[in-house]
């Protein structure tokens, strides 16, 4: 065995809180017994629970009395009712209500007209009545009831663990071990950041003596850079052979190795889409020049103010682009290059969305005429429009016709609304307007004949 649990405090309960209780049964006691992750149990400290009966008093509704249930009896039994109206009698006279007849003994039921039953059965029906009045006005509606009710008490038990050999750590042996773990952790990360920068100082020498090989990197560098960078590369081959724990002297080869192969590989990238960007920014300034040309042609909405920053920018940039390429042309290849093609495409892009933006730009719509007031003769500037859109005698006099030339007006209108030719589809409006009072016209004179 491992440990021994030890549960105290039920007997103290029992003879001290719980007495105090009405405790109906047995107490019941609960004990939660989870796994470790070691594999060994773990014993949480019980709970005794006792259930106490108590009682409650409750107001309820009293139920109703039967009325007068003697007067439902025979005639036979009329003997009986003069007996028991006595002691009703006797009753009534100890509540301190009035009957018709005199009290006699209780126990002995004599009375002083026992010798006529009229009277016996007038007497007796009398001091009933009055008992069921008495009954109606003393007794309440309602009644008190005790009702009994339950309620749990729950406890925690004390408990003690003994434990035996092999016994567990201490709380001070926990941390010291848990320091060491730390300490481990830590040279393990060191030990693995150490792994990592040697193998990328291995790889960096390897593949720096690649690159050296390569046409383009042979191009843009000298002969004299080439030689100290191979010397460079034996050189720190056979340092890594040395057993060197320090990871900051293999950062610091490492940074060197790649100050001195950098630039040429950057060189060496350019050189290799020189003549792609070439190709790349004659085709976007043809075709900006292009769009230039379409707008200058079609798009009159859009004036030389519009296009005079675009264009200033766009030559500019012809200027600076042949300005550059004029340099390049002069400088040696194993010196920094004259422009960078992420330079030279974010220039040319810049001036692309300038030019596309106002390839964009739509006609603006014409304002319409503004209308008469009510205060101006409108008669005499229609007169005056529609005279202008056709005169009197090229009406036709026929209904049909004008009808048939109004719906075609419309339709026209429509389509010159859609066009945004404005001018057009106010000279239509005023022909309808026209066509419209004169098929008016030919129908009140058709009506009049």
């Amino acid at each position: 065995r491992f440990a021994e649990y030890t549960v105290s405090g039920l007997a103290d309960l029992i003879a001290g809180e719980f007495k105090t209780y009405n405790i109906t049964g047995q107490p019941k006691i609960t004990v939660s017994v989870p796994l470790r992750s070691s594999g060994l149990i773990e014993v949480k400290p019980p709970t005794v629970t006792v259930e106490e009966v108590y009682l409650v008093n409750f107001t309820r509704p009293k139920p109703r009395l039967q009325d007068n249930a003697s007067n439902g009896t025979n005639d036979s039994n009329n003997t009986s009712s003069v007996n028991s109206s006595g002691a009703a009698n006797g009753t009534d006279d100890a509540k301190g209500t009035n009957t018709s007849t005199s009290g006699g003994d209780a126990a002995g039921g004599v009375d002083e007209h026992a010798g006529s039953p009229e009277k016996d059965m007038e007497a007796g029906n009398g001091s009933h009545n009055g008992t069921n009045a008495s009954n109606a006005i003393l007794e309440p509606d309602v009644e008190v009831v005790w009702i009994e009710k339950k309620r749990k008490h729950e406890r925690k038990l004390a408990i003690k663990q003994s434990n035996f050999k092999p016994l567990p750590l201490s709380d001070a042996t926990v941390s010291e071990l848990r320091k060491k773990l730390e300490d481990i952790a830590r040279d393990e990360s060191e030990v693995r950041a150490l792994a990592s920068i040697k193998n990328d100082l291995e790889a960096a020498i390897y593949g720096s003596r690649d690159k050296l090989d390569r046409e383009a990197v042979v191009q843009v560098s000298t002969e004299e850079q080439r030689d100290v960078l191979t010397k460079l590369c034996s050189e720190y081959e056979e340092w890594m052979y040395e057993a060197v724990d320090s990871s900051g002297e293999y950062e610091q080869r490492l940074v060197r190795l790649k100050e001195l192969l950098g630039p040429i590989e950057e060189r060496a990238a350019e050189f290799e889409t020189r003549p792609d960007l070439v190709e790349q920014v004659t085709a976007g300034i043809a075709e900006i020049l292009r769009t230039k040309a379409h707008i200058d042609a079609n798009m009159s909405w859009v004036t030389p103010n519009n296009t005079e920053v675009a264009q200033k920018k766009l030559i500019e940039f012809q200027e600076w682009w042949q300005e550059r390429q004029d340099w390049q042309n002069k400088l040696p290849l194993h010196e920094a290059p004259a422009y960078m093609k992420e330079d030279v495409v974010h220039r040319l892009t810049r001036i692309q969305k300038e030019w596309e933006k106002l390839r964009k730009l739509k006609k603006p719509k014409k304002v319409p005429a503004a209308k008469t007031t009510k205060n101006q003769t409108t008669g005499d500037n229609s007169t005056q429009g529609s005279a202008n859109v056709t005169k009197k005698d090229e009406l036709s006099s026929n209904p049909a016709d004008v009808e048939r030339e109004i719906a075609s007006l419309r339709d026209r209108k429509s389509v010159a609304v859609e066009k945004e030719d404005f001018d057009s589809a106010h000279t239509l409006k005023l022909r309808e307007t026209v066509l419209v009072k004169h098929l008016e016209q030919l129908r009140v004179g058709k009506d009049e004949l």
